[in-house]
Protein backbone atom coordinates (compact mmCIF):
# COMPACT_ATOMS: atom_id res chain seq x y z
CA UNK A 1 0.00 0.00 0.00
CA UNK A 2 1.10 3.61 -0.61
CA UNK A 3 0.32 6.16 2.06
CA UNK A 4 0.23 9.96 2.02
CA UNK A 5 2.03 12.06 4.63
CA UNK A 6 -0.11 13.84 7.25
CA UNK A 7 -1.23 17.38 6.51
CA UNK A 8 -0.25 20.55 8.32
CA UNK A 9 -3.13 22.55 9.72
CA UNK A 10 -3.61 26.24 8.74
CA UNK A 11 -1.69 27.49 11.78
CA UNK A 12 1.39 25.55 10.65
CA UNK A 13 1.40 23.17 13.61
CA UNK A 14 2.11 19.58 12.69
CA UNK A 15 -0.53 17.31 14.14
CA UNK A 16 0.55 13.76 15.07
CA UNK A 17 -0.98 11.15 12.79
CA UNK A 18 -2.75 8.66 15.05
CA UNK A 19 -3.80 6.44 12.13
CA UNK A 20 -0.18 6.06 11.02
CA UNK A 21 0.92 5.16 14.54
CA UNK A 22 -1.74 2.44 14.72
CA UNK A 23 -0.77 1.10 11.30
CA UNK A 24 2.87 1.06 12.38
CA UNK A 25 2.00 -0.98 15.47
CA UNK A 26 0.15 -3.52 13.32
CA UNK A 27 3.18 -3.86 11.04
CA UNK A 28 5.80 -4.48 13.72
CA UNK A 29 3.95 -6.61 16.29
CA UNK A 30 2.06 -9.86 16.60
CA UNK A 31 -0.42 -10.50 19.45
CA UNK A 32 1.07 -10.45 22.96
CA UNK A 33 4.36 -8.90 21.87
CA UNK A 34 5.69 -6.05 23.98
CA UNK A 35 7.52 -2.91 22.84
CA UNK A 36 9.04 -0.10 24.84
CA UNK A 37 7.97 3.46 23.98
CA UNK A 38 10.69 5.99 24.80
CA UNK A 39 10.98 9.78 24.53
CA UNK A 40 14.45 10.99 25.55
CA UNK A 41 15.35 14.56 26.53
CA UNK A 42 11.90 15.76 27.55
CA UNK A 43 11.33 18.42 30.22
CA UNK A 44 10.78 15.49 32.60
CA UNK A 45 13.85 13.49 31.60
CA UNK A 46 13.46 10.25 29.67
CA UNK A 47 9.83 9.17 29.41
CA UNK A 48 9.42 5.40 29.02
CA UNK A 49 6.74 2.72 29.15
CA UNK A 50 6.06 -0.84 27.99
CA UNK A 51 3.09 -1.77 25.84
CA UNK A 52 1.16 -4.71 24.50
CA UNK A 53 -1.87 -2.53 23.70
CA UNK A 54 -2.06 -0.79 20.32
CA UNK A 55 -4.46 1.88 21.61
CA UNK A 56 -2.40 2.79 24.68
CA UNK A 57 0.82 2.82 22.63
CA UNK A 58 -0.68 4.98 19.87
CA UNK A 59 -2.32 7.49 22.20
CA UNK A 60 0.80 7.96 24.32
CA UNK A 61 3.03 8.32 21.27
CA UNK A 62 0.70 10.96 19.86
CA UNK A 63 0.55 12.78 23.20
CA UNK A 64 4.35 12.97 23.44
CA UNK A 65 4.79 14.02 19.81
CA UNK A 66 6.20 17.53 19.49
CA UNK A 67 7.22 17.73 23.17
CA UNK A 68 10.61 16.10 22.60
CA UNK A 69 13.09 15.82 19.70
CA UNK A 70 11.58 12.42 18.88
CA UNK A 71 9.36 9.58 20.08
CA UNK A 72 10.84 6.11 19.65
CA UNK A 73 10.18 2.41 20.10
CA UNK A 74 12.29 -0.72 20.27
CA UNK A 75 12.47 -2.37 16.87
CA UNK A 76 12.39 -5.89 18.34
CA UNK A 77 10.07 -7.61 20.86
CA UNK A 78 10.87 -7.13 24.54
CA UNK A 79 10.65 -9.56 27.45
CA UNK A 80 7.01 -9.30 28.60
CA UNK A 81 8.10 -9.18 32.23
CA UNK A 82 9.19 -5.59 31.62
CA UNK A 83 5.53 -4.60 31.47
CA UNK A 84 5.80 -4.45 35.26
CA UNK A 85 8.02 -1.36 34.93
CA UNK A 86 5.16 0.69 33.44
CA UNK A 87 2.31 -1.32 31.95
CA UNK A 88 0.66 0.36 28.93
CA UNK A 89 1.55 3.78 30.27
CA UNK A 90 4.54 6.10 30.08
CA UNK A 91 6.30 7.50 33.11
CA UNK A 92 8.83 10.36 33.41
CA UNK A 93 12.39 10.27 34.75
CA UNK A 94 12.83 6.62 33.75
CA UNK A 95 16.17 5.28 34.95
CA UNK A 96 15.74 1.82 33.40
CA UNK A 97 15.22 1.22 29.69
CA UNK A 98 15.54 -1.82 27.43
CA UNK A 99 18.96 -3.43 27.09
CA UNK A 100 20.12 -5.94 24.47
CA UNK A 101 19.64 -8.84 26.89
CA UNK A 102 15.93 -7.89 27.26
CA UNK A 103 15.23 -8.56 23.57
CA UNK A 104 13.60 -11.92 22.83
CA UNK A 105 14.60 -12.25 19.16
CA UNK A 106 15.40 -10.19 16.10
CA UNK A 107 12.31 -9.55 13.99
CA UNK A 108 13.55 -6.39 12.26
CA UNK A 109 16.70 -4.78 10.93
CA UNK A 110 16.63 -1.00 10.68
CA UNK A 111 18.30 0.55 7.65
CA UNK A 112 18.50 4.24 8.53
CA UNK A 113 19.56 6.75 5.87
CA UNK A 114 20.40 10.31 6.87
CA UNK A 115 21.50 13.31 4.83
CA UNK A 116 24.92 14.60 5.80
CA UNK A 117 24.50 17.85 7.74
CA UNK A 118 25.58 19.41 11.04
CA UNK A 119 24.22 17.56 14.07
CA UNK A 120 21.26 18.88 16.02
CA UNK A 121 19.32 20.43 13.12
CA UNK A 122 16.51 19.32 10.83
CA UNK A 123 17.09 18.56 7.16
CA UNK A 124 16.09 20.71 4.21
CA UNK A 125 13.42 19.52 1.78
CA UNK A 126 16.15 18.68 -0.76
CA UNK A 127 18.17 16.71 1.81
CA UNK A 128 15.07 14.81 2.90
CA UNK A 129 14.19 13.96 -0.72
CA UNK A 130 17.73 12.74 -1.43
CA UNK A 131 17.64 10.42 1.59
CA UNK A 132 14.32 8.93 0.45
CA UNK A 133 15.70 8.38 -3.05
CA UNK A 134 18.77 6.65 -1.63
CA UNK A 135 16.60 4.40 0.54
CA UNK A 136 14.62 3.34 -2.52
CA UNK A 137 17.85 2.64 -4.38
CA UNK A 138 19.04 0.39 -1.54
CA UNK A 139 15.70 -1.42 -1.45
CA UNK A 140 15.96 -2.09 -5.20
CA UNK A 141 19.47 -3.42 -4.68
CA UNK A 142 18.31 -5.85 -1.98
CA UNK A 143 15.41 -7.03 -4.14
CA UNK A 144 17.91 -7.69 -6.94
CA UNK A 145 19.89 -9.81 -4.45
CA UNK A 146 16.78 -11.91 -3.74
CA UNK A 147 15.02 -10.13 -0.86
CA UNK A 148 11.21 -10.30 -1.24
CA UNK A 149 9.80 -6.83 -2.05
CA UNK A 150 7.22 -7.49 0.69
CA UNK A 151 9.92 -7.96 3.34
CA UNK A 152 10.23 -4.27 4.24
CA UNK A 153 8.27 -1.08 4.68
CA UNK A 154 9.59 2.42 3.98
CA UNK A 155 9.47 5.35 6.38
CA UNK A 156 10.13 9.07 6.21
CA UNK A 157 11.80 9.74 9.56
CA UNK A 158 11.10 13.47 9.28
CA UNK A 159 14.72 14.28 8.50
CA UNK A 160 15.81 11.30 6.44
CA UNK A 161 14.51 7.90 5.47
CA UNK A 162 14.52 4.37 6.81
CA UNK A 163 13.18 1.00 5.95
CA UNK A 164 12.38 -1.83 8.32
CA UNK A 165 13.52 -5.21 6.98
CA UNK A 166 11.62 -8.21 8.40
CA UNK A 167 13.99 -10.88 9.66
CA UNK A 168 13.79 -14.04 11.75
CA UNK A 169 16.92 -14.50 13.84
CA UNK A 170 17.79 -15.27 17.44
CA UNK A 171 19.19 -12.55 19.65
CA UNK A 172 22.72 -13.87 19.94
CA UNK A 173 26.30 -12.86 19.14
CA UNK A 174 26.23 -14.40 15.67
CA UNK A 175 23.15 -12.39 14.70
CA UNK A 176 24.65 -9.21 16.09
CA UNK A 177 27.82 -9.75 14.06
CA UNK A 178 25.81 -10.50 10.91
CA UNK A 179 23.61 -7.40 11.22
CA UNK A 180 26.67 -5.25 11.90
CA UNK A 181 28.44 -6.55 8.78
CA UNK A 182 25.24 -6.25 6.73
CA UNK A 183 24.89 -2.55 7.59
CA UNK A 184 28.59 -1.91 7.05
CA UNK A 185 28.29 -3.46 3.59
CA UNK A 186 25.36 -1.20 2.69
CA UNK A 187 27.34 1.74 4.06
CA UNK A 188 30.29 0.78 1.87
CA UNK A 189 28.07 0.52 -1.22
CA UNK A 190 25.78 3.51 -0.75
CA UNK A 191 27.25 6.13 1.62
CA UNK A 192 28.81 9.21 0.04
CA UNK A 193 29.39 12.87 0.88
CA UNK A 194 25.64 13.63 0.63
CA UNK A 195 23.87 10.70 2.34
CA UNK A 196 25.06 8.08 4.79
CA UNK A 197 23.82 4.67 5.94
CA UNK A 198 23.88 4.53 9.75
CA UNK A 199 26.05 1.60 10.84
CA UNK A 200 25.48 2.17 14.57
CA UNK A 201 21.95 0.72 14.65
CA UNK A 202 22.96 -2.95 14.66
CA UNK A 203 22.25 -3.78 18.30
CA UNK A 204 19.15 -5.79 19.21
CA UNK A 205 17.62 -3.17 21.56
CA UNK A 206 17.90 -0.36 19.02
CA UNK A 207 15.11 2.22 19.10
CA UNK A 208 13.64 3.98 16.05
CA UNK A 209 11.31 6.91 15.52
CA UNK A 210 7.60 6.09 15.52
CA UNK A 211 5.94 7.08 12.21
CA UNK A 212 3.13 9.56 12.78
CA UNK A 213 5.10 11.50 15.41
CA UNK A 214 7.08 14.72 15.07
CA UNK A 215 10.81 15.00 14.36
CA UNK A 216 11.96 18.14 16.20
CA UNK A 217 15.70 18.58 15.85
CA UNK A 218 16.85 22.15 16.51
CA UNK A 219 14.60 25.13 15.82
CA UNK A 220 11.66 24.94 13.44
CA UNK A 221 12.79 27.21 10.57
CA UNK A 222 11.50 27.75 7.05
CA UNK A 223 14.58 26.15 5.52
CA UNK A 224 14.85 23.34 8.08
CA UNK A 225 11.33 22.66 9.38
CA UNK A 226 10.10 20.14 11.90
CA UNK A 227 8.12 17.39 10.17
CA UNK A 228 5.81 14.52 11.03
CA UNK A 229 7.42 11.17 10.25
CA UNK A 230 5.30 8.89 8.10
CA UNK A 231 5.01 5.47 6.49
CA UNK A 232 5.61 5.89 2.75
CA UNK A 233 5.04 2.34 1.53
CA UNK A 234 4.05 -0.88 3.23
CA UNK A 235 2.90 -4.30 1.99
CA UNK A 236 -0.42 -5.73 3.07
CA UNK A 237 1.50 -8.66 4.62
CA UNK A 238 5.15 -8.52 5.62
CA UNK A 239 7.27 -11.47 4.51
CA UNK A 240 10.54 -12.56 6.09
CA UNK A 241 13.80 -11.85 4.28
CA UNK A 242 15.92 -15.06 4.16
CA UNK A 243 18.99 -14.85 6.37
CA UNK A 244 21.04 -16.04 3.39
CA UNK A 245 20.38 -12.69 1.67
CA UNK A 246 21.78 -10.86 4.68
CA UNK A 247 24.83 -13.13 4.69
CA UNK A 248 25.44 -12.64 0.98
CA UNK A 249 25.22 -8.87 1.32
CA UNK A 250 27.51 -8.85 4.36
CA UNK A 251 30.03 -10.95 2.42
CA UNK A 252 30.39 -8.13 -0.12
CA UNK A 253 32.14 -5.98 2.47
CA UNK A 254 35.81 -5.76 1.41
CA UNK A 255 38.55 -6.96 3.67
CA UNK A 256 40.11 -4.02 5.45
CA UNK A 257 43.54 -3.15 4.04
CA UNK A 258 46.46 -4.68 5.84
CA UNK A 259 48.79 -2.31 7.66
CA UNK A 260 51.80 -4.59 7.12
CA UNK A 261 52.96 -4.46 3.50
CA UNK A 262 55.66 -6.89 2.42
CA UNK A 263 57.26 -4.35 0.06
CA UNK A 264 56.97 -0.75 -1.05
CA UNK A 265 55.60 -1.50 -4.50
CA UNK A 266 52.48 0.56 -5.21
CA UNK A 267 50.54 1.42 -8.34
CA UNK A 268 48.36 4.43 -9.09
CA UNK A 269 44.96 2.75 -9.46
CA UNK A 270 43.27 5.74 -11.12
CA UNK A 271 46.10 5.99 -13.66
CA UNK A 272 46.05 2.23 -14.30
CA UNK A 273 42.28 2.28 -14.94
CA UNK A 274 42.64 5.25 -17.30
CA UNK A 275 45.40 3.49 -19.25
CA UNK A 276 43.11 0.50 -19.74
CA UNK A 277 40.08 2.56 -20.71
CA UNK A 278 38.05 1.68 -17.62
CA UNK A 279 35.97 4.63 -16.36
CA UNK A 280 35.58 5.37 -12.66
CA UNK A 281 31.93 5.79 -11.59
CA UNK A 282 32.84 7.13 -8.14
CA UNK A 283 35.58 6.97 -5.55
CA UNK A 284 35.74 7.52 -1.80
CA UNK A 285 37.98 7.09 1.21
CA UNK A 286 37.26 3.97 3.26
CA UNK A 287 39.12 2.61 6.29
CA UNK A 288 42.42 4.21 5.38
CA UNK A 289 42.24 3.23 1.70
CA UNK A 290 40.77 4.68 -1.49
CA UNK A 291 37.90 2.74 -3.06
CA UNK A 292 37.05 2.99 -6.76
CA UNK A 293 33.73 1.83 -8.20
CA UNK A 294 33.87 0.87 -11.86
CA UNK A 295 31.27 -0.40 -14.33
CA UNK A 296 30.99 -4.18 -14.44
CA UNK A 297 33.27 -5.36 -17.26
CA UNK A 298 31.19 -8.46 -18.00
CA UNK A 299 27.51 -7.59 -17.53
CA UNK A 300 26.16 -4.05 -18.21
CA UNK A 301 23.02 -4.89 -16.21
CA UNK A 302 25.14 -4.89 -13.05
CA UNK A 303 24.69 -1.15 -12.57
CA UNK A 304 23.73 -0.74 -8.90
CA UNK A 305 27.17 -0.89 -7.36
CA UNK A 306 27.79 -4.62 -7.84
CA UNK A 307 31.20 -4.09 -9.46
Amino acid sequence: MVLTPPLINPQGFHEPDLASIRLFWSLITVPDEVRELRAPRTERGTVSGYYDSSEAFSEDAARLSGRTPGVYTTINPVNSELLARASNRSKPYANLTTSDRDILCRHFILIDIDPVRPSGISSTEAEQATAIQRAERIMCYLVDQGAPPESFFEVSTGNGAAFWLRADMPNDNNSTYLVKRFLESLDFLFTDSVVRVDTSVYNAARIAKIPGTMACKGDNTIERPHRVSSILNAPDVLLTCPTAILEATAARLPVRPSKSLTNDHRIDIAEWLAEHGIPIKRSKDWNGARVFEIPCQWNPEHNRGEA
